[in-house]
């Protein structure tokens, strides 16, 4: 019995995946970190309360985790 055809997948789609993929998780890392370690120092200058540092911390995940849906929509394509 023949094999149901699939759509056709580059080979090489491993190679432009990996590279984007892996940038973009390291400035992912770089803005948590850069976020995390300035916030301490800016009490004076901004007045942020512990709830505003905590804000600023969720809005960059959650910034994170709605981009990661249209990431995957690209990846697939």
């Amino acid at each position: 019995m023949p094999q149901p055809s699939s759509p056709a997948i580059p080979a090489k789609r491993w190679a432009y995946v990996i590279p984007v993929a892996a940038i973009m998780y390291m400035l992912a890392y770089l803005d948590r970190n850069n976020v995390s370690v300035i916030l301490p120092y800016m009490h004076g200058d901004l007045e942020l309360s512990n709830a505003d540092k905590g804000l600023v911390g969720g809005i960059f995940f959650v910034g994170y985790v709605f981009l990661q849906i249209p990431a995957a929509i690209l990846a697939q394509r």
